[in-house]
């Protein structure tokens, strides 16, 4: 598998899990921002949105740093998997 689309899940996955850990979480010192969510969900969001990114691009199998490629296949399978 390629760098980017393992990062990509790992983000999207870690996120999806804290979102949910922290609605069920119940402490009163956490702010409650916008929309009624607590401030660690909206950061859990942007991790979920990191990971989309970083799934949209291509890595080819090349020693040292990778070569990043944008298609918008995989960009609308981001999409659609993150919804």
């Amino acid at each position: 598998m390629s760098f980017s689309l393992i990062v990509g899940l790992y983000f999207i996955l870690s996120g999806l899990g804290r979102f949910v850990e922290e609605a069920y979480r119940g402490e009163v010192q956490t702010k409650i921002v916008g929309g009624g969510m607590r401030i660690y969900q909206w950061l859990a969001l942007l991790s979920i949105s990191i990971g989309m990114v970083l799934k949209c691009l291509t890595t080819e199998a090349t020693p040292g740093w990778p070569c990043l490629q944008w298609t918008w296949q995989q960009l609308a399978s981001s999409l659609y998997l993150g919804l």
